[in-house]
């Protein structure tokens, strides 16, 4: 999702915010607080303003921080990251699409499909010791739903988001 929106996709970010802004409004009105406390002025007095996609990526990464991590109980800092890519094939996704990655060493990996409000949809892996290599796993979603979910991969304490979208069957 990020990579998306680095690129120039905007349509992902105006989805995101629409399907979460009531239930999250405290985390937008948040970014847009603490942006206002880091305003800088020229040396002739000019504001110098945030672009919006930076106030966008900042809201990203806070919601993404307010989700429940409920089955991975750690003490250890989970740091947000898109430094590991992983592919889903084919997206919009149907019943035989994929989740594919590549791991440099061994590591503990856990990925998920999440609704837009963080809620756990399915497990495609749940807390596997995974070898250096590239992996490949069905992604499980149920049929009968549809719509915009997110795919979130844990590699270690490290997480990077995709988004993903179903339509009807």
């Amino acid at each position: 999702m990020f990579d998306k929106f680095e690129n120039g996709d905007f349509i992902a970010i105006e989805a995101i915010k629409d399907l979460t802004f009531e239930e999250y409004k405290y985390v937008y009105v948040k970014v847009i607080n603490d942006c206002k406390k880091k305003v800088k002025t020229t040396q002739s007095g000019a504001f110098i303003v945030r672009p919006s996609k930076a106030i966008a990526m900042r809201y990203i990464k806070e919601l993404l921080r307010t989700f429940d991590y409920d089955y991975i109980k750690t003490e250890e800092i989970i740091t947000y990251s898109n430094s590991f890519k992983f592919s889903i094939f084919p997206n919009p996704v149907s019943s035989t699409s994929i989740i594919c990655f590549n791991m440099q060493n061994t590591a503990k990996v856990s990925a998920e499909i999440l609704d837009l409000e963080g809620k756990t949809i399915s497990i495609c892996i749940k807390e596997q010791m995974l070898n250096a290599g590239k992996h490949e796993y069905p992604l499980g979603l149920p049929s009968k739903i549809k719509g915009n979910f997110l795919v979130r991969l844990w590699v270690n304490n490290v997480v990077n988001v995709q988004l993903i979208t179903k339509y009807a069957n």
